[in-house]
C-alpha cells in the first residue's frame, strides 16, 4: 500500500463524525492528510517481512 493511500485512509477516518460545513471539512481533511503524509515520509524504510523474502525467492 502506498503512503498516499494510507494517509488518505487515516485522514478520512479522522474526519468521520465531524459535523462541519463542507468547506471547513475539506480544509481540515487536506491539513490532516498533509500532516499524516509528511509523518509517513519521514519514517525510515524497513526491511521486507520474512514471508516477503520467501515469496521473492530471496
Amino acid at each position: 500500500m502506498e503512503k498516499k493511500q494510507i494517509a488518505h485512509g487515516l485522514a478520512v477516518a479522522y474526519m468521520v463524525g465531524k459535523d462541519l460545513p463542507t468547506e471547513e471539512l475539506v480544509a481540515e481533511y487536506k491539513k490532516k492528510y498533509d500532516e499524516i503524509l509528511k509523518y509517513l515520509k519521514d519514517q525510515p524504510a524497513h526491511e521486507p517481512v520474512v514471508t516477503d523474502r520467501i515469496k521473492l525467492g530471496m
